[in-house]
């Protein structure tokens, strides 16, 4: 492990790759909507991708808060 603002940078650019992937498998996903299990699928990616979206501004605030020390 290396510095935390290090460290902080690598994790917020994995959250991005997550969210990115979630972005790519929800498109994949569009014209099977008559299919109900698809529909729960994109379901859970659209959670993912909030929750994905709540890491990521709590990293941005750690960030912040470890620059300004």
């Amino acid at each position: 492990m290396g510095r935390l603002i290090d460290d902080l940078m690598h994790l917020e650019q994995d959250v991005r790759h997550m969210h990115d992937d979630v972005e790519h498998m929800t498109k994949d996903f569009e014209g099977f909507e008559d299919n109900p299990a698809v529909r729960d699928l994109r379901d859970h990616l659209k959670d993912l991708d909030a929750h994905l979206h709540d890491v990521m501004s709590h990293v941005g605030h750690i960030r912040m808060e470890t620059e300004t020390k």
